[in-house]
């Protein structure tokens, strides 16, 4: 059995192949985008106040309702 052949296949027989980099981006990606949503509720809180006249408690509902369903879900998620 030649060694060279063992050698070279047993280093390209890894559990990625080159995609673990694929993923690392995609998921980058995916968490600047998410981060960018999160950031934007400021300017979402300003535009429902100013557009449909509603006190500040009535405009934060609906972002408190996200952020509270997201870390609750967490938990579920995980399992």
């Amino acid at each position: 059995m030649n060694m060279d052949y063992y050698y070279e296949k047993k280093r390209r027989s890894g559990p990625d192949r080159g995609y673990a980099w694929v993923v690392a981006i995609g998921c980058f990606f995916i968490n600047a985008i998410l981060v960018g949503i999160a950031r934007s509720v400021a300017v979402l809180y300003v535009a429902l106040v100013e557009e449909y006249g509603i006190t500040r408690q009535q405009a934060t509902l609906p972002f408190s309702i996200r952020v509270s369903l997201r870390n609750l879900s967490g938990k579920r998620l995980r399992k």
